[in-house]
């Protein structure tokens, strides 16, 4: 399956079959783009676009962000769904189309997948599981790009070895798959681990203690840097008030922790892995701490120092709150993450922050209110080739069995998709899905020489907009939307 086409190519008419209701022969589709479509620039990564609204049973609750497949498809997981409502692996392309569930978990091959998938460098798919296997602590496996050659790498024991896989995998420079869990048991406060493609070969690396010199629970992403040293952050550790750190590991097995959180003014808690930049220094965040208590974006160079926090989040109502991503760098060189909150909202934000800690930005909250057709919780993001950012949200959506979405922030709106053209009734039936907060007309004609305007609606939110074209169709009609 090859998912290289680009996102910004206009849909062609589409012609739909008509029932055998009397009055109607055909009836046609036309999504229809009102301005030209122009260069592509960071900056304004404002129109949010939803690709796929998950939906019970199908799948839902998306539990790590996106990764690009070697075939330009957008690979993912959701905790829920499925033939046994224990999470999928699913793919679709970069404008929404050609989604495809590729792995229903059973609980023996794993559960509630939770974590961001790595795409190896010969694009085979590797991933964990929360739970299931056997022990129910969690699995690592690996599947190929069309969905064939699942296979379970390992199954955590709990103690020594493990349990509860945390973050998404890396492809070390050896060609070993490296991870990390978030426990043990009372003296285990998480290890980091290292298994071979072909399920071999299993090893801990490292297993942490919680002592004053050592970190417990480690979040997020490890990373290997240039020098082939790994880094990662550990949530609580490193002192008596358990501030957290970052920790280091050298090739030679040599562990140290090159900084340890909780001074004033300083981040606490750091929530996710950490960012090699283009300029070499490493970046990350804080899910508490700092001036405004509630998290922080901070940097260092690899062995800890020209340390400096560069953004301290706000406790204020317009303000976002609780980072709780690993930081991207987009193509203009910024650096873009995702919130859990906004002021004292449980809804979520993304933001961008120029590498010196100028030109914050808050560029999308989920909501300023929460119901349950709000999306909230965002996991991380994806810098996508052409200045886009793409990223998926656990909750939300638009009813009690939706659960979060795959979307995209991009400098233009998506052009808009006539999903479905239903008879009944009393008339016809419309879904289209389109970038939110922007007007859509609905048009239709009889001729595609003269078109009406059938009504004018705000995108909501989640994108999806419905309408009902009430009366006796016409023989043929063909509908197009016009964005404002």
């Amino acid at each position: 399956m090859n998912f290289s086409s680009k996102a910004y190519i206009p849909h062609q008419p589409q012609f739909i079959s008509g029932s055998k209701a009397r009055s109607v022969a055909r009836l046609a589709l036309l999504v229809h783009l009102c301005c030209a479509l122009q260069p592509l620039f960071v900056q304004a990564q404002t129109n949010f676009t939803v690709l796929k609204l998950f939906q019970l049973p199908d799948a839902g609750v998306p539990g790590g962000g996106l990764a690009e497949g070697k075939d330009g498809g957008l690979y993912g997981v959701t905790a829920a769904g499925g033939v046994s409502n224990m999470g999928t692996v699913f793919v679709l392309r970069s404008d929404g189309s050609g989604y495809r569930t590729l792995k229903s978990f059973v609980g023996t091959d794993g559960m509630t997948p939770w974590s961001t998938l790595l795409v190896s460098s010969n694009g085979t798919l590797f991933g964990t599981t929360y739970s299931g296997g056997r022990s129910n602590y969690g699995t690592v496996f690996k599947i190929s790009p069309s969905g064939t050659g699942f296979q379970v790498l390992h199954e955590f024991a709990g103690g020594s070895d493990g349990k509860i896989p945390s973050g998404a995998l890396i492809e070390g420079r050896d060609g070993g798959i490296y991870g990390m869990t978030d426990s043990g048991d009372s003296t285990t406060r998480g290890t980091i681990y290292r298994v071979n493609p072909a399920g071999t070969g299993y090893s801990v690396v490292h297993a942490f203690t919680g002592g004053p010199d050592d970190g417990q629970q480690p979040k997020g992403r490890l990373l290997q840097t240039r020098t082939g040293t790994l880094f990662g952050t550990a949530t609580f550790g490193g002192g008596t008030k358990q501030p957290g750190v970052v920790f280091r590991l050298e090739p030679d097995g040599l562990y140290w922790l090159p900084h340890v959180f909780g001074s004033a003014g300083d981040g606490s808690q750091p929530s996710a892995g950490l960012l090699q930049a283009s300029d070499g220094m490493l970046y990350g965040v804080t899910a508490r701490g700092g001036a405004g208590t509630v998290g922080t974006v901070f940097k260092m160079d690899e062995y800890g120092g020209n340390y400096s926090v560069l953004l301290s989040f706000q406790r204020i109502a317009t303000d976002a709150q609780v980072p709780n991503s690993e930081l991207v760098e987009g193509t203009d060189g910024a650096l873009y993450g995702t919130t859990a909150c906004y002021g004292d909202i449980n809804s979520g934000t993304v933001f961008r922050l120029m590498k010196d800690g100028s030109g914050y930005a808050v560029l999308h909250v989920l909501a300023t209110s929460v119901s349950v057709s709000d999306f909230t919780t965002p996991n991380g993001l994806l810098a996508g080739r052409e200045g886009s950012l793409f990223g998926t949200i656990q909750y939300g959506g638009g009813g009690p069995d939706t659960g979060g979405c795959a979307y995209m922030l991009s400098p233009l709106p998506l052009p808009p998709k006539i999903l479905s053209i239903t008879l009944g009734g009393g008339g016809v039936s419309i879904q289209s899905a389109a970038t939110s907060g922007i007007y859509y007309d609905l048009l239709r004609s009889t001729n595609l020489s003269s078109w009406s305007v059938l009504n004018t609606v705000l995108s909501p939110p989640n994108g999806q907009l419905g309408w009902t074209n009430a009366g006796s169709p016409e023989p043929a009609a063909f509908y197009r939307l016009r964005q404002h």
